[in-house]
């Protein structure tokens, strides 16, 4: 009997969605060190302007992803990081024609970012973003 409980009880928990803020900062995690890695090997090959705007911008995704993981950072926190990144994105658009493409990329990638933080917290639990079920149960 106790085998078919805990069989039921792990089924259950697997079936459980992980909260708004782990998602987040799983997704984060992943992609800064996806970024981190193909800013190393751009570097590796050469490429010595390109491959240091991705280790940056991957290492401060990983940082950003950790900070969510231990719930000292918010989506708001996030928000606000990535907006100064699309204003300095496009800042630098402006300044350095010679760029204008990358910088716009730049600003593409942040407000992506800013558009997948307000979906997940927006819409990333059944009963919204103060319902029992959100992000940070102990913050309410």
């Amino acid at each position: 009997m106790t085998t078919t409980a805990s069989a039921r009880a792990r089924a259950e928990c697997l079936r459980v969605p992980p909260s708004p803020d782990t998602t987040r900062a799983r997704l984060r995690t992943a992609a800064g060190a996806g970024q981190l890695g193909y800013g190393v090997l751009r570097l590796r090959r050469g490429s010595t302007g390109s491959g240091w705007y991705h280790v940056v911008l991957g290492a401060r995704q990983v940082v950003q992803g950790r900070l969510d993981a231990a719930g000292a950072f918010s989506a708001g926190a996030d928000a606000a990081v990535d907006g100064i990144h699309v204003a300095t994105m496009l800042g630098a658009a402006l300044v350095w024609r010679s760029r204008r493409r990358e910088a716009l990329l730049g600003a593409a990638y942040a407000l992506a970012w800013a558009l997948v933080d307000r979906a997940l917290t927006r819409y990333g639990t059944p009963d919204g973003p103060d319902g029992a079920a959100g992000g940070h149960p102990a913050r309410g």
